[in-house]
Formats: structure tokens, C-alpha cells, sequence
């Protein structure tokens, strides 16, 4: 076959191919640049090479026809214009399609941006793009500084530091007490408090010096070195020590149920004695037939600061010591006098009663009222016996009458 006749049926062969609709692929074809799927990301838009960077495009002449738009930026620590990475290239729509085109921004390496600015640029049209509309070339980023995020009740955010930590806070506390863009900490925030070694705190342990706060923003670890108070501000003061409670005498027992434990506790501080409310962890199966102590806790104002590390936890001591009051006109058992003979004054009584000394006698009716000395004992009378500030009353029963 002669070269003339191949070259002819070549020809032929392709031309029948495009005329009727078969795929010819311009890579498969020599001499033909490749158009596979080449992509250009800039910002949200997704653009193909051949859209940018066509041959229709770049030999032919365009006009301009828009020129897009710049995402605002929102930075939460001041920097400098020149540490932005401001965007070198923006999306121009013309005649010929969208193309991507130079900004040249203006020298903004000076201040620190702490507020709300507006950097300029200008865009470069390169010379097959003309611009017969004059749209202005001037284009504008905003830069919104928003601050940290972070707020401390228990401190001070400043910058990259947490200042005036109230000393003896815990890991925990001071998590609790963070707040971010006005919203709690969430779990993916994952914020933790490392030491100088980088080993995770435990919510128990107290917070130091050279402790570091790490919270996760966004795909960044943020980190905030932590700083304790020193001393205690003007109208504030430091704990010196807790005013143990007195002693309460329980010569009962099933008495349980009836302990006057005291409402307050008093604390020693730098300025004065103060009275705090404290909260008894009192156990449910409490039995006393010997000496007991109960625990309580108390809870230091925001203006008392425990700079001595003094033990929180504050004890009542419940210490038994039996009654030792017997009566030779009944039989005591437990809060009970019984077997009373009828007829028995309240005179008579008392006078029965012997280990008595340390006790103030009362004798009361049913209805709380105070009976004189030369009353009948009736069943439902009670006794009360008086030590200090604690009252221990004791049921009276007849031997058979019980009306007066």
C-alpha cells in the first residue's frame, strides 16, 4: 500500500469516527495536549485547568466582567499583616471565563492587629485581560480580631497566660470555672492541665506555677501557662486555721436522731474570726455507744484564700458517756423511766434520782408544759435533763394510772 493511499484511508477513518459520534480521547491523540481531570482549589470554587488555562483563553482577549470576593479572616491573638498569608491570587470573572489573577497587597508588616482592620490590595490584570467597564481594581480583606475566647472566674486571661490563680485550686476547679466565647468547655475541646513535664494532672491535684493550661481549637493545641496568686488582695484574707468545735456528750444511747450538731463552724483569718455554715456527712447506720466522730465540710468564701494549704475537712467529736442518773421510784431503760408508782409527785421524783448533780431536772406534761413540784406523775410526763446545751428527755409511764 502506497503512503498516499494510507494517509487517505487514515483520514477517512477518522473523519467517519467524529462525523457518527464515536469517542475519540484528545490524549489518546498525537500532538494533542492531555485535558484529564486536573483541579485548582481556591477557596470554595473548584475550577478546572482547562477553564484557567485554556488555549482559547490565554491567546484570545477577555474583558472584565466581575471580580470576586475575599473570606473574611477572624484571628483570636494579635500578629502582623505580614504573618496573615494573605491570599496572592483571586478569582476574576471575564469574557473568556474565570481565571485566576494576581493581588499585590500593600506592605502591612508594622502593627499588630488587635481590632477589626481592612488590609488593601490591588488586582493585576495581565495584558489579555482589559478592563473597558473600569471596574475597580481595589479590593479589600478584612481582618476581625475576636480575642482569645478564653474567660477564668479563678483568674485572669491574659494573651497566652492565666494570671491570679487563688492558690490551693485544683485541676478541676479551675476547668470548671473556664468559659470559651461565652460557652462551657465542651469533651472535644479536651482541655487538661499538664506540669513542667508534661504529665496530665488528676482533678485532685493543685494547680502551680510552672503548670500549663491545653485547650484544643480547632485543629490547634492551645496552651496557657498558669500563674498563682501571691498574697491576697485588699479586702480579701488568708485562712489560718479551723476553731475545732466542742466536745458534744452523748449519754444516750439511740440518740442518734436527735444530735444538735452546730450550723457553723468558726475559721481563724488573717483579718478576724468568721463563722462559715458547715455541712455534716452524717452516716446513715450511726450508732453510738462509743466515742464517735463525724466529718463536715465548709466552703471558703471567694474573698478568703487558703494560702497555708490548711485541711479543709472538719470534724465533730461525739464522745459517749452513759447517763449514770438512776431512780429509786422506776426502773430507766434506754429514754424510758417506767413502773412510776400512781401517785408519785414530780417533788418525789427528782428526789428519787440519784447522779443527778450535773444535771438541771425539768419536768414537763405532754403538751410542753412545765409541771409544778407538787404535780401527780402521769404516763406521758416527760423528764428532761439538762447538760450544757443539750437536752436528753426521758418518757414517763405509771404503773396504771395515766390521767391526772
Amino acid at each position: 500500500m502506497t503512503k498516499k493511499k494510507f494517509y487517505m484511508m487514515t483520514t477517512f477513518a477518522l473523519t467517519f469516527s467524529l462525523t457518527f459520534g464515536s469517542t475519540v480521547f484528545a490524549d489518546s491523540l498525537r500532538g494533542i495536549t492531555s485535558t484529564k481531570n486536573i483541579y485548582i482549589n481556591h477557596a470554595s470554587n473548584r475550577l478546572t485547568d482547562n477553564q484557567l488555562y485554556s488555549k482559547k483563553s490565554n491567546n484570545a482577549i477577555s474583558n472584565l466582567i466581575s471580580i470576586g470576593s475575599l473570606h473574611d479572616i477572624t484571628i483570636h491573638e494579635p500578629t502582623t499583616g505580614s504573618n496573615l498569608n494573605l491570599q496572592s491570587t483571586i478569582l476574576v470573572r471575564t469574557t473568556e471565563g474565570n481565571m485566576l489573577v494576581p493581588v499585590e497587597w500593600s506592605n502591612y508588616s508594622g502593627g499588630s492587629i488587635n481590632t477589626t482592620t481592612k488590609l488593601s490590595g490591588k488586582v493585576v490584570l495581565p495584558t489579555s485581560i482589559l478592563n473597558p467597564y473600569n471596574i475597580q481594581l481595589d479590593v479589600t480583606q478584612t481582618v476581625t480580631y475576636k480575642g482569645d475566647g478564653l474567660c477564668s472566674n479563678l483568674g485572669a486571661v491574659r494573651y497566652k497566660n492565666i494570671t491570679d490563680i487563688p492558690p490551693a485550686t485544683t485541676a478541676r476547679e479551675l476547668i470548671s470555672n473556664l468559659s470559651y466565647n461565652g460557652k462551657a468547655l465542651t469533651s472535644e475541646m479536651s482541655p487538661i492541665i499538664v506540669d513542667n513535664h508534661n504529665n496530665r494532672l488528676d482533678g485532685n491535684s493543685i494547680v502551680n506555677e510552672e503548670d500549663s493550661l491545653e485547650i484544643i481549637d480547632g485543629e490547634y493545641t492551645r496552651t496557657y501557662n498558669l500563674s498563682i496568686l501571691v498574697g491576697t488582695p485588699s479586702n480579701s484574707s488568708s485562712l489560718l486555721s479551723i476553731i475545732p468545735p466542742q466536745h458534744i456528750a452523748v449519754p444516750i444511747t439511740g440518740m442518734e436522731s436527735s444530735l444538735n450538731l452546730p450550723s457553723i463552724i468558726r475559721i481563724d483569718t488573717t483579718t478576724g474570726v468568721v463563722n462559715l455554715p458547715v455541712q455534716w456527712n452524717i452516716p446513715v447506720d450511726l450508732k453510738i455507744s462509743k466515742n464517735v466522730e463525724i466529718s463536715g465540710n465548709i466552703v471558703l468564701p471567694d474573698n478568703i484564700y487558703n494560702l497555708e494549704r490548711v485541711q479543709l475537712p472538719v470534724y465533730q467529736q461525739l464522745n459517749y458517756r452513759p447517763l449514770g442518773i438512776s431512780s429509786s421510784l422506776g426502773n430507766i431503760y434506754n429514754r424510758i423511766i417506767l413502773d412510776i408508782p400512781v401517785g408519785t409527785s414530780v417533788s418525789s421524783l427528782i428526789e428519787g434520782l440519784t447522779n443527778d448533780d450535773s444535771y438541771t431536772i425539768t419536768l414537763k406534761d405532754k403538751d410542753n408544759n412545765i409541771l409544778k413540784a407538787d404535780a401527780t406523775i402521769v404516763t406521758g410526763d416527760v423528764l428532761v435533763a439538762t447538760s450544757g446545751n443539750t437536752d436528753y428527755n426521758f418518757y414517763l409511764s405509771t404503773k396504771t394510772s395515766n390521767t391526772r
